[in-house]
């Protein structure tokens, strides 16, 4: 019988897209990811990671810092000199500022790192045949990095336009409580000034035939009208639009009003979300090409008349812009959310993958002499991780949290325009390392991050095998506060510890689920004060990834409620693969984790990392115990 192509066709992808099912379902190992197990001294370790892995490692530095990373930062270097006269020195001239920068951060950390990391480094270089000084570089520059960054988008926002205050006409004489504050229709009630970012609706049962007011500042060079972007929901209003209207608001023309008319008003009972963008005057030239200074994308929540619900009750998440990627998320489950009772735990980081990344993932099992042995996922030539478990069912996951509250603004203040940028403290994967190395339970993991200085802002959510799952938010506490800059919440709403401002549970949808993103939803106010010119202000007035991890946040929890007990390790890994969720440009790796079983199931080795199938690891059988 002879076949027609395009029947010939159909058999052909057939074939083949039964044989990527069979692969998914078998969840063969991805090409760029393999399984690396180390023995011995923290030397040995060391020199057996850096000479199995020697070529990669010499790739990623390349790759990733050399050709990435620091042609990156070498352009803030004109923002830095700008206000830090140590960095006009010309050795850090010709390209040479962002290694002068990461080396000089790094031997700093290096001061206080435990011994046997040090031993274990010195193992990667001799291994590797790679120079020392940049593998400290290659374990020390995401602390150096995050630190670095958020000083000098710090400076470039203080230079660029700020939100003043925002206006909602129409609501002063409603007889509603418009802003939640226990009274209605009292003097400005429309009115927020000054402008605060909220993780919950800013205004509710608003007309729907209301104007919306925006005042914008800029105090160098004044605000461009030309510039100003309001989106509302899903229409677009820019400069020229007779929707909206840009005029001058004082200050000689530096201070603007944007006052926005939808046309034919706005829907009745709905959320409404809106967004609001602008530059300044300035004309940039280094680096090229020129170029102004913008705000940071504000994003405002508000309700229209017959919706009926308070503003804490109503979550800023947002819509969809097709521009900005969630962040790192993690979350746990247990007792009534899953299946049998057992406590999962996920995770999917995103950081920093430039096409690089992915492609020196290793699953590394270390078997220490004497010591726990335990496993992360990470990558080559790296130490350490963004997550892991040891062989006591002790899991920790890590996402960043934007915070001025960090070395780099305490070494800004001490020493002000001669300040040197240094970070200090414990880098973040050498604080998993020590849960995974010396935890049994997440009340081990509590005692040790309370005691010791975090690098930056990071939410850990921990986990073991008799089922405790804990957050602990961190910041470097450079003003010594009494709390310690350690933050923890658990899901058990017994504790008004671990309940908000309005008695409802900080990050659980139940009684037997917990979750993190990558903003503080305790340590609120990580720091607030002033500094010469400088108001050094929390996270939430601030930090770029402040919107899109409360969208996260909030969507997880959707996801998360949606599933309640019905969770397992399959609806554990569609979560992480939800695509509201994913990062598709620096996704780096996805895990599940089973700390009553000791086994994991990673994705990792292609970006995102969750495009590709999750592979299960047996680390109690690797490490002779494992749990019934």
């Amino acid at each position: 019988m002879k076949l027609n192509r395009p029947l010939l066709l159909l058999l052909a992808l057939s074939a083949l897209f039964s044989l990527a099912c069979d692969s998914w379902g078998e969840a063969h190992q991805p090409p760029y990811c393999e399984v690396f197990e180390m023995h011995g001294t923290p030397y040995e370790r060391g020199y057996q990671h850096g000479e199995h892995f020697a070529s990669k490692i010499k790739s990623l530095y390349t790759m990733l810092l050399e050709s990435s990373i620091f042609p990156y930062l070498n352009r803030d270097q004109s923002d830095v000199e700008s206000v830090l006269l140590r960095y006009q020195d010309p050795a850090y001239d010709h390209g040479q500022f962002s290694y002068r920068v990461m080396l000089e951060s790094a031997q700093n950390l290096a001061k206080t790192l435990p011994p046997e990391y040090l031993e274990e480094l010195h193992g990667v270089a001799d291994g590797a045949g790679f120079p020392f000084e940049k593998v400290l570089i290659l374990n020390t520059f995401v602390d150096t990095l995050l630190g670095f960054r958020s000083i000098t988008f710090f400076i470039k926002l203080i230079q660029g336009p700020q939100m003043l205050s925002v206006r909602f006409e129409g609501v002063d004489h409603d007889g509603v409580d418009n802003d939640g504050d226990g009274e209605a229709d009292e003097e400005n009630e429309g009115t927020i000034d000054p402008y605060e970012p909220s993780p919950y609706a800013s205004m509710v049962e608003v007309p729907i035939d209301a104007r919306l007011h925006f005042v914008i500042d800029d105090k160098l060079e004044g605000v461009n009208p030309e510039s100003v972007r309001i989106q509302l929901n899903d229409e677009l209003y820019v400069a020229g639009d007779p929707a909206l209207q840009v005029v001058p608001a004082g200050r000689g023309g530096k201070t603007v009003e944007a006052i926005l008319t939808p046309p034919g008003g706005m829907p009745a009972a709905s959320v409404m979300s809106v967004i609001v963008q602008a530059g300044d005057l300035n004309h940039i030239t280094d680096p090229p090409p020129p170029h102004a200074r913008f705000m940071r994308d504000e994003r405002i929540t508000f309700t229209t008349v017959g919706y009926g619900r308070q503003p804490y009750e109503v979550e800023n998440i947002g819509m969809s812009d097709g521009r900005t990627q969630p962040p790192s998320i993690g979350f746990a489950v247990r007792g009534s959310a899953t299946r049998d009772g057992r406590l999962l735990i996920a995770h999917h980081f995103a950081m920093l993958d430039s096409n690089v990344s992915h492609k020196h993932t290793v699953l590394f099992i270390h078997h220490p002499k004497g010591g726990k042995p335990f496993a992360y996922v990470g990558w080559a030539g790296v130490i350490w991780g963004f997550s892991g478990m040891n062989a006591d069912g002790v899991v920790y996951v890590a996402n960043s949290s934007d915070t001025l509250n960090n070395p780099f603004t305490g070494s800004f203040n001490e020493g002000l325009i001669f300040a040197q940028l240094l970070s200090s403290g414990i880098p973040i994967g050498i604080m998993g390392r020590e849960i995974l190395r010396g935890a049994s339970t997440v009340d081990d993991a509590l005692a040790y991050l309370r005691t010791t200085p975090a690098t930056f802002g990071w939410n850990l959510l921990l986990a073991d095998r008799h089922r405790r799952m804990s957050v602990a938010e961190l910041d470097s506490n450079i003003l010594e506060d009494p709390a310690g800059g350690c933050f923890t919440y658990s899901a058990d709403a017994g504790d008004p510890q671990n309940l908000d401002a309005y008695g409802r549970r900080l990050a659980s949808v139940g009684a037997d689920d917990l979750r993190a993103a990558s903003h503080y939803q305790k340590n609120t106010e990580d720091i607030r004060y002033s500094m010469v010119d400088f108001d050094i202000r929390p996270q939430r007035y601030w930090s770029s990834f402040y919107f899109r991890s409360l969208r996260a946040f909030y969507l997880l929890g959707e996801q998360i409620a949606r599933r309640y007990g019905r969770f397992n390790v399959s609806e554990m890994e569609a979560v992480l693969r939800t695509p509201d969720l994913v990062d598709h440009r620096d996704s780096m790796n996805a895990v599940v984790y089973e700390p009553e079983r000791l086994k994991l199931h990673y994705a990792m080795g292609q970006e995102p990392a969750t495009d590709g199938p999750f592979v299960e690891y047996d680390l109690g059988a690797a490490v002779g115990g494992g749990a019934p």
